[in-house]
Formats: C-alpha cells, structure tokens, sequence
C-alpha cells in the first residue's frame, strides 16, 4: 500500500497496520506499481515534471524521464506509458528507455491518459478530443524474453524471531513469466539468492521450460534462519533477497530479475 503527501511518499506492507517513508521526497502527483516496479510522477511546480522509477518498492529511486507537464503513467506488464505537452512516451523495457509515439495524434497537453482492454486512449487538451490506438500495434514482443515475475516467499518486508530454541525456515518461491512470443522448450536456469549485507547466506538454482505468455511458480530448497551466537546482538537484521532468470538468448534483460 502507497500513499503520499505534498512532500512524503509512504509505503505499508501491513495493510496501514505500519508505515515505511521512501526518500523519494517530491511532490507526488502520480504513483503506479506494475506488480514489480514502482512508478511515480513529481513535479517542481505544475510544468516541470519528471518521472522516477523504484525497483525496490520505494526504498530507492532513479530519475528516467523529465518532461514538460507530465501528468499521467501508466503499464501494461513491462510496457509504460506516459504523456507530456505535445507527446506521448512509451517503454518497451520497464522505463529503462523511452521513445516518443505521436504518429497519427495531435500535437497537445495529454490531460488524460489510461489503457482500457486493448487500446491505448489519450485525451488532449484545447479541444483536440480524444484519441485511442490498439497496443498491438505499439507493443511488439521480444522473441525471447523470460523473466522473473515476482518473489512470492519469503514476502517482501517479513520479519521472523529466532533464538537459541526456535529457528525459522523459509520455502523460496518465485513467479516466472515468458514474455516473448516463441516457446522456451529447452531449460534455462533460474536463480535465487538471500544476502545479509554482503554475505551471500543461500543460493539455489532451478531449471524450467515455459511457453510463450505462461506464468509458472518454482519452488527452491529450503533455507533455515538459526540462532547463530557468533553474531548475537540485540539489533534487528536484515536480508535481501533476489531471484533471476538466465536465458542465453534473452533479448530483453530488464525484466530478468526481482
């Protein structure tokens, strides 16, 4: 859960229980989270706008898009969009890089922006109206192009007690997607990794095959948290984790890893 005030962007992993403030300290005037990446539109004053993107759901940010009066974003999977005065912005590769699609549309202020089923729709301003154009024709998949889709244990901010009795086992656990439009028939690895700073605690990988457009879940070998009185303290500690896909003929690495 993502709200935000004139300054603050603030995320809950608890249903509003706690709250975690991002350093993302802007004016936040559009936030959207594609299930795996986390977007947001800020603005100095009503005409400089940029757009920031977090991979780490508001923990940190980068700055890959600045543009006159941007107001609006928004996702298919990996494929953004975005509207400016006189543009409209797309990303094939979850916001890493951006080209302009004005063919066919009049130059204006987007005031609206949104996808509804297969289209594209964009609203101008100065009575220009409204325009739509079908996503298959913007959004070309890659050949092959596979993915992780999201880590689905350990859950992302979870917190477990351990202590010389109790110890804590976690079942690793990750969606993988083929985005591309040819089958993956031949088994490609998929990795997953726990850190506590920069030890690298577990590693594991798995094989699979997966036909184009499907959504499989793969389960990795367990890994235990124990008591460890070498490193007692009375500080929490904190893991991150991190899965991967490693196909050799991949043509779209941005969306490989969660």
């Amino acid at each position: 859960m993502f709200v935000s005030d004139s300054d603050n962007l603030f995320y809950s992993s608890d249903n509003g229980v706690s709250w975690r403030i991002s350093d993302l300290n802007e004016n936040i005037l559009r936030l959207k989270y594609n299930g795996t990446t986390l977007f947001a539109i800020s603005s100095t004053n009503s005409e400089n706008t940029s757009l920031f993107r977090s991979l780490d759901k508001g923990l940190s940010w980068e700055n890959k898009l600045s543009e006159y009066s941007m107001w609006f974003v928004e996702s298919s999977g990996n494929n953004i969009f975005t509207g400016s005065w006189n543009n409209v912005w797309y990303s094939s590769n979850n916001g890493q890089n951006w080209k302009i699609i004005n063919e066919g549309i009049n130059q204006a202020l987007a005031v609206g922006l949104w996808i509804q089923g297969d289209y594209l729709y964009v609203a101008k301003d100065f009575e220009e109206g409204f325009w739509k154009r079908p996503l298959s024709e913007i959004i070309v998949p890659f050949a092959n192009d596979v993915g992780v889709n999201s880590i689905i244990q350990p859950s992302y901010d979870s917190v477990y007690n351990v202590d010389c009795i109790n110890s804590k086992t976690l079942n690793p656990q990750v969606s993988v997607k083929n985005f591309g439009s040819l089958n993956q028939n031949n088994f490609f690895d998929v990795h997953f990794e726990i850190k506590q700073g920069d030890n690298i605690l577990y590693t594991d990988t798995k094989q699979d095959t997966i036909s184009s457009g499907q959504t499989h879940t793969l389960n990795f070998d367990p890994y235990t948290i124990a008591f460890d009185f070498g490193t007692y303290n009375m500080n929490l500690n904190t893991f991150s984790v991190k899965s991967w896909t490693s196909l050799p003929s991949d043509s779209n690495r941005a969306n490989d890893t969660v």
